[in-house]
């Protein structure tokens, strides 16, 4: 995932979120209009109290303005604009044809220098959110390590989430650049986790396996209105991408960025959208999303420098880095985890919450809620979105959410 690539049930996706300026005060100026002649004695007052009044007016608006406004994303021309971008009268492009890639194995490095998304040998990337399941920690590793997906050799973006200290999803991003600077998405293999069990592969998909084709991570030129597919795997994979605009400028924890890409992301699998920007010489800095923001908060040049290929990962295909001038090698234990149980079916869950809440069925996804595992059944019940919570061992309902 790019962060989080694949709108899919897994309940730690980031989603879609937007800063607006806030608007100054505004004053009405007085306006004097005498009835009658004034003296010239008496003008002198008259007039002082006049430049008075006029000092005082200029002088309140800087008075009462606050620093307290929250942080303006703008453009090198204007403000982003306060209507966000939708999937109705945003993108254009036509997900109903066909889509076909051709792609030369000569053509591609695992050397990734486009400026808005380079990922040198030995980088990791920390990112951090607020999330209603908690403190959610995204950790992203750039080894070196490298698998061969429809033949282009393909770096290895190591991704890992955690929430309130817990695995929750970990990630392998295969991505390539051609020779004209674009660089590709070649597929992911994920595993996803509920209180340290494995739960399950959802939004994993390889480029040339069961119909699935490469997509575009970040375009070499990028320009505003460019749209593109992301990833392609019928179903099951169909994100899209649309620049929406370029030269924005964007402040993190990690630091101020003046050039950067905002890129509105979308599914037509899924309801969810996100923006997300990347700047120049870094990468990806923001994702925003409807209740979440997850921000940059550390760069570190070489701490993924020097790190062996964990077993498991060699299972998949994935070759080691080359090791050459390392004095030391970091030894990474990926180990496989016990499976999650799961003896209530999903239609057995979606009775239950039908019953309690009346409506369609949005989502169905299966976390840890009130300290235990637990289906969550979203219902869309008349325009307002519902999450009825349902023990996986009783069938009790443990909290109905709006």
């Amino acid at each position: 995932m790019q962060l989080s690539t694949a709108y899919n049930s897994n309940p730690y996706k980031i989603r879609n979120q937007h800063f607006y300026p806030r608007p100054k005060p505004l004053i009405n100026f007085l306006h004097f209009s005498p009835a009658k002649v004034i003296h010239m004695k008496e003008t002198i007052p008259i007039i002082i109290g006049i430049v008075v009044c006029a000092a005082l007016l200029i002088a309140l608006p800087f008075i009462f303005q606050t620093d307290d406004a929250p942080t303006t994303i703008t453009t090198s021309t204007k403000e982003t604009t306060t209507q966000p971008i939708t999937i109705d009268d945003g993108p254009k492009f036509d997900t109903t044809q066909p889509y076909r890639v051709s792609l030369d194995p000569k053509d591609f490095t695992t050397k990734i220098t486009n400026p808005y998304f380079p990922t040198p040998i030995g980088m990791k990337l920390v990112y951090e959110a607020d999330t209603e399941e908690g403190k959610e920690r995204i950790e992203i590793y750039v080894p070196g390590w490298t698998k061969t997906v429809m033949g282009v050799e393909s770096l290895v973006f190591w991704d890992r989430v955690y929430v309130d200290g817990q695995l929750v999803e970990d990630t392998r991003d295969y991505i390539a650049q051609d020779k004209e600077g674009n660089v590709w998405y070649m597929g992911e293999d994920v595993d996803n986790y509920v209180d340290g069990k494995l739960l399950d592969h959802e939004g994993a998909w390889l480029g040339g396996v069961k119909g699935a084709l490469p997509g575009l991570w970040m375009p070499a030129s990028p320009k505003e209105g460019d749209e593109y597919r992301q990833e392609y795997a019928l179903g099951e994979a169909e994100d899209m991408g649309m620049i929406a605009s370029t030269g924005v400028k964007v402040k993190v924890p990690a630091g101020s960025y003046e050039d950067c890409v905002k890129i509105f992301e979308w599914s037509p699998l899924f309801p969810d959208t996100a923006y997300k920007y990347h700047c120049r010489g870094i990468g990806t800095v923001l994702e925003e999303e409807d209740t979440e923001t997850v921000k940059l908060i550390e760069i570190h040049k070489t701490a993924a420098t020097c790190m062996e290929l964990p077993d498991k990962y060699k299972k998949e295909g994935a070759k080691a880095a080359d090791m050459k001038g390392c004095i030391t090698t970091e030894e990474v234990i990926v180990e496989d985890q016990e499976p999650l149980i799961i003896e209530m079916s999903e239609d057995r869950a979606i009775d239950i919450a039908l019953q309690a809440v009346p409506g369609k069925v949005t989502d169905v996804a299966i976390e840890k809620k009130f300290g235990k595992i637990a289906y969550v059944i979203e219902i869309d019940d008349s325009g307002t979105e519902t999450d009825v919570v349902i023990d996986m061992d009783t069938g009790d309902i443990l909290g109905i959410e709006t």
